[in-house]
């Protein structure tokens, strides 16, 4: 066998030039621990770096020393399965590895299928299941590559990148080959390879305009000098990289127009219209990605545990009123044991229902992982505080086409599950435009999202906060505008957080509200005596929160993502801390790092009168909301 053989029989396989490692599959090996490489003798060399002998190895893959030497090509001994004298076969299997179709291929390059129905005698006949070649290796891949033949395939996966092709060769794709892809449910990303001549590149266009049908992103990528009818195999044999072919993906050739005759036209009358299922009725729907927006220190993050809370007890009003549902919460700003937690206790969630994430996953990359995350723990809300940290770091939030290289996959996956995407964001300095143009970071955030709520403090009141519907593509954007108060609540003689406490509503819309706190009579325009204001009542809350003390570095990158400048972090020390500092850290005065200044003043009687539910009809119209009739009105609004 040559190395290459030998090197199909292992798992997590990753080429260096002529050398690989691969998981050891004597031992327990979680990070790749044996190499392999060619001796000058053409024999294959293989070493445990974790001590395993090479018996061993060789037994727990069916193998024997006599294996790791290349086969002699002589008149009396078989020729490899490469040589071109002798048949090679392909079996085809279905995604739980049951074998369908065996494809065997001449020695004149003709190939025909072949198949057991009775389980014992071989006929020449495919199968009635058609999929793509090693489907089973699929699973989980969220990236998969196409390309035109078992051959390529089989060298592919020699350098562990996940690779496909379809039965019979080039112009062959089928509809059953895309959709053994859609059923899989994690693949995002498809990077189709074509073979350096006329009938590959036709291919490469028609499996991508399939897979354009089905809205699964593909990119074709063409391969630089692979010769007059060169394809993937030639291309690694002449030097090419897996570094390289990254980097041809990352800067792909652009998509040509679809040939003619390969558009799919389906009859208005063939689809079956369906309803809109919310997570909370007309406001945030399921299936989609929404975001929840708001300048820091509103109460966006306590309005998301609020809404977890209620959604655990199976009270929101929506598709999962009386039916308990779990969130998962993926949370970078606020600590867990001093902010988190207590709110969701006060606002009375289930906390057996609600799920910490790490490490943070980030988009589209972790998109497999999280739909694993879904089915295991019955969830129906995901939050994302911040959303905007949560792209790739390689990404930039600024540029329209990157966004929506974060974001899209993420929205694609999300309209296949019962499942809704709420992202916390933060509004720019920005105070002209309208609502969406304020958001943080590029414009596409707001389009890729299918709803926006906008939480705004009431100009005429700073102690009320008002929720406003700034775009709802699924439903009526004409909500009623919400509004509450945070108050102070105590889930333990020693622990107080905050909460919400509903209020009646507000009749103007939240355009209106938003021209009005922004009108030039109240602030001028990119003042930056505003800017260094906000920004030294959130270096405050971002104090307290970690006990009074924070690294610079920390503080400025946090600054960063809510768009304070490094100046204006600065300025706002100056304001907020104490004048002694450790070097390298900012701290609160004694006194201040005790005091949760974003906390409202206790009320008389909170905890009894206080009502966490979100409305699914509008609350009461009088103050009596924050009376001693409260519990008795509040409590059953809508719910």
């Amino acid at each position: 066998m040559d190395i290459y053989e030998i090197a199909r029989q292992l798992s997590y396989v990753r080429w260096q030039g002529d050398t690989f490692m691969a998981r050891c599959p004597a031992h327990e090996d979680q990070t790749p621990s044996l190499s392999g490489k060619s001796g000058d003798d053409g024999r294959t060399l293989l070493k445990c770096h974790a001590g395993c002998k090479t018996e061993d190895v060789l037994s727990e893959i069916d193998l024997s020393f006599r294996d790791l030497y290349p086969t002699p090509l002589t008149a009396t001994t078989p020729t490899l399965r490469s040589s071109p004298s002798t048949p090679t076969t392909y079996d085809y299997c279905d995604v739980d590895a049951t074998f369908l179709t065996q494809i065997v291929r001449g020695a004149d390059k003709s190939f025909y299928a072949q198949s057991k129905p009775d389980g014992e005698h071989w006929i020449q006949k495919a199968a009635n299941k058609r999929v793509p070649y090693r489907l089973p290796d699929l699973v989980d891949q969220s990236t998969v590559w196409i390309v035109e033949g078992e051959k390529d395939v089989n060298r592919c996966w020699d350098f562990g990148i996940p690779a496909t092709c379809n039965m019979f060769g080039a112009g062959k794709w089928k509809a059953a080959d895309t959709q053994a892809l859609v059923d899989l449910k994690t693949v995002t990303q498809v990077y189709v390879v074509p073979d350096n001549d006329k009938p590959g590149l036709d291919h490469a266009t028609a499996v991508a305009a399939e897979l354009q049908r089905v809205k699964i992103p593909v990119t074709i990528v063409s391969l630089p000098n692979p010769g007059q009818k060169g394809d993937i195999s030639d291309w690694f044999n002449a030097g090419g990289t897996v570094k390289q072919l990254e980097a041809l993906a990352a800067t792909p050739t652009p998509l040509p127009a679809a040939p003619t005759g390969r558009f799919h036209l389906t009859r208005a009358s063939d689809i079956t219209p369906k309803p809109v299922d919310w997570l909370w009725d007309g406001r945030l729907p399921l299936g989609a990605i929404s975001l929840l927006a708001g300048r820091e220190g509103l109460g966006k993050s306590l309005l998301a545990y609020t809404l977890a809370a209620q959604l655990t007890r199976g009270e929101t009003p929506g598709h999962f009123l009386n039916t308990p549902k779990s969130v998962i919460v993926v949370a970078t700003e606020d600590s867990w044991e001093h902010t988190i937690v207590p709110r969701l206790l006060a606002a009375g969630a289930n906390c057996d229902r609600v799920f910490q994430v790490t490490p943070p996953p980030t988009f589209p990359n972790d998109v497999a992982a999280l739909d694993r995350l879904i089915d295991d723990e019955d969830a129906a809300l995901i939050i994302l505080d911040p959303l905007l940290s949560r792209l790739d770091g390689k990404l930039d939030s600024h540029v329209n086409a990157k966004v929506r290289q974060g974001l899209e996959p993420l929205g694609l996956w999300v309209e296949t599950r019962h499942v809704a995407i709420l992202g916390l964001m933060h509004p720019n300095k920005n105070t002209t435009g309208d609502l969406l143009t304020s958001l943080t970071g590029s414009r596409a955030f707001a389009e890729v999202a299918r709803a926006v709520l906008m939480l705004i403090a009431d100009p005429d009141d700073p102690t009320r906060r008002l929720l406003g519907q700034a775009k709802n593509n699924l439903g009526l954007a004409d909500q009623p505008t919400l509004a509450f108060t945070i108050v102070s609540a105590s889930i333990e003689e020693d622990i107080t957080t905050a909460k919400i406490m509903w209020l009646p509503d507000d009749p103007r819309s939240p355009n209106e509200i938003w021209e009005q706190a922004n009108a030039p009579s109240r602030t001028s325009t990119g003042s930056s005596t505003t800017n260094i204001s906000d920004a030294s009542t959130w270096l405050r809350k971002y104090l307290t929160e970690r006990g009074g003390t924070a690294e610079t570095p920390d503080i400025l990158k946090a600054g960063a993502l809510l768009d304070y400048s490094k100046v204006c972090c600065y300025k706002a020390k100056k304001r907020v801390c104490t004048t002694r500092q450790k070097r390298g850290q900012w701290s609160l005065p004694p006194a201040a790092s005790t005091d949760v200044s974003h906390r409202p003043p206790d009320t008389s009687d909170t905890n009894d009168t206080n009502d966490t539910s979100l409305a699914g009809v509008p609350p009461p119209n009088s103050a009596a909301a924050q009376t001693e009739d409260t519990e008795e009105v509040v409590s059953g609004r809508g719910l």
